[in-house]
């Protein structure tokens, strides 16, 4: 398969240089998100350093270090990303900058910088300025492996990465196989957070453990592989909080319809993107903008519609239209002046999973290539 057009990296954090480090770069992160919202702090103020810090076992300095470095300018440039794994969970973050000196040196930075680098010796290799961090898959080591495994080590011959064996000379160097991942582009899922660090704060625990659920007792393992990981996020937390409140008659259980509507959007918008880009359109699709394209595909779009799915082209033009039409009140937030009761929320969660019928999004997985 071919690559993608350019470079990002992949890194290990080490537990044992601190238990919670992840948090601590988590909570600077959104620490500085509060005081943008609340007027305290610029856009730009929003962000926190992340450090490769040299091993006190290695001899040599860091072989491919102004490979890296040079990343730098193209992180200013697009959107570039850095893969975050201790094994057992992976992140992505958004790279803003790649810098060579020991920003702990610097005054101004140390608001931005996780307490516990300052009481480690080790020297730093170089330092990452991170916008954003999104969490993409929790507790989950074959998860995380097959993930990676979408990433090509570009000095290991373009292997795929893998976790064991081949975490060597870190951060490595990698491209993705096919499209890029815009895992920061699409601001439209987020509704009111800024920030995936933000939404993310609410995915764990309870939301990981309700994924792996929905993997194995209702949507299955091979659907469930297929379906992005963004919209296998929106199902989980849906799920989260269908199931605490749906005991309770007076919830109104738009947050749980939001999220299921959310992921049925992001899974069409990755299933539907080369075809929508034929037609001119590059960005993210509401899905209501989905429904009337649909309707009345312009000529390009049904063209590459009947290219790429034959006979089941229909299924978007015929059936989807009307359902992608209903769901979409649910997906906006503002959309609707009455609150939204357990029997719509509960009629499109079964729409949606499967629930006595084929779910929709077993249906989209299976229109995906292997």
């Amino acid at each position: 398969m071919a690559l993608a057009s350019i470079p990002h990296l992949v890194t290990v954090w080490n537990p044992q240089y601190a238990p919670d480090a992840m948090d601590q770069h988590l909570g600077i992160l959104l620490e500085w998100a509060r005081r943008r919202a609340e007027g305290a702090a610029e856009d730009d103020d929003v962000y926190v350093w992340w450090a490769k810090l040299a091993s006190a076992n290695r001899q040599k300095p860091m072989p491919h270090r102004d490979e890296v470095l040079a990343l730098d300018a193209q992180a200013e440039a697009q959107e570039t990303h850095l893969y975050l794994t201790d094994y057992r969970s992976l992140c992505v973050a958004h790279l803003g900058a790649v810098r060579g000196e020991d920003v702990r040196q610097d005054a101004a930075e140390k608001e931005h910088v996780p307490d516990y680098y300052f009481g480690r010796d080790e020297l730093s290799d170089c330092w990452f300025l991170l916008w954003d961090i999104r969490r993409l898959v929790g507790d989950d080591t074959a998860a995380v492996g097959e993930e990676l495994r979408h990433l090509r080590n570009l000095r290991y011959g373009d292997r795929p990465v893998s976790l064991y064996g081949g975490m060597v000379d870190v951060p490595l160097i990698v491209r993705r196989e096919g499209e890029e991942a815009g895992w920061f582009s699409d601001r439209e899922s987020l509704l009111g957070e800024l920030r995936w660090a933000e939404r993310d704060r609410h995915l764990r625990g309870e939301t990981e453990r309700l994924g792996a659920e929905l993997r194995d007792n209702l949507i299955g393992r091979d659907a469930w592989a297929r379906i992005s990981l963004t919209a296998r996020g929106f199902l989980a937390t849906g799920e989260s909080v269908f199931r605490r409140h749906r005991d309770d008659l007076h919830f109104d259980f738009a947050a749980a319809a939001i999220e299921y509507a959310k992921a049925i959007e992001v899974e069409l918008n990755v299933l539907l993107r080369p075809g929508l880009r034929e037609m001119g359109e590059a960005g993210h699709v509401t899905l209501g903008s989905l429904a009337r394209l649909l309707e009345e595909p312009p000529p390009a779009l049904k063209q590459w519609l009947q290219r790429a799915f034959g006979a089941k082209a229909g299924f978007f033009t015929a059936e989807l239209p009307l359902r992608l039409g209903a769901i979409a009140d649910l997906r906006n937030p503002g959309a609707h002046e009455h609150q939204v009761g357990l029997a719509r929320a509960s009629s499109l969660r079964e729409e949606t999973l499967g629930i006595g019928q084929q779910g929709l999004m077993v249906r989209l997985a299976g229109l995906k290539e292997g």
